[in-house]
């Protein structure tokens, strides 16, 4: 059984209990840029980038992460992250709600893309920020039950 969030965008309390759960039950995450923007991206964006980058795993390009598949239109870059109480901290100041993660902004200051927890190398969490989507995929009862406690936000329910 998986869970998705969509639409309804937990911020406020929600948003930091959000990434507080997933950060305790997460090895890693990640953060995605599409490659379709020559221009560049806004000072937020570059900003985050600059504050994270001391804790970067690893950097990928591919076409494909773990709600997005660009293979017709355009390749992405994937930021993998430690965890850690510094990288945790710019989760939380750097947002106010889940979907400011690569969401539309009428003033396109956008944050970075589709952050997405991992647990044992599988995406227990993830979100596609511009679709206003996010999808729970966790396998522990306890955790699960955790997590629906903590979020105000409705979960909707599917089958694998």
């Amino acid at each position: 059984m998986g869970y998705f969030i969509e639409h309804e965008c937990p911020s406020g309390a929600d948003y930091h209990n959000l990434i507080r759960f997933f950060s305790e039950v997460s090895d890693y995450f990640e953060l995605t840029r599409y490659n379709i923007r020559p221009e560049g991206y806004a000072e937020d964006y570059d900003q985050v980038m600059a504050q994270l980058a001391p804790y970067l795993i690893s950097k990928k390009n591919t076409h494909k992460n773990a709600g997005n598949d660009t293979r017709r239109w355009h390749s992405m870059t994937l930021f993998r992250y430690k965890l850690n109480s510094t990288t945790i901290r710019i989760l939380k100041e750097s947002a106010d709600s889940l979907f400011e993660w690569g969401g539309r902004d009428e003033e396109d200051n956008q944050l970075p893309e589709d952050l997405t927890f991992y647990q044992n190398r599988k995406p227990i969490f993830f979100m596609v920020g511009h679709e206003e989507y996010a999808e729970i995929n966790l396998t522990d009862e306890k955790e699960i039950e955790k997590f629906k406690s903590l979020l105000g936000t409705a979960l909707k329910e599917f089958d694998d």
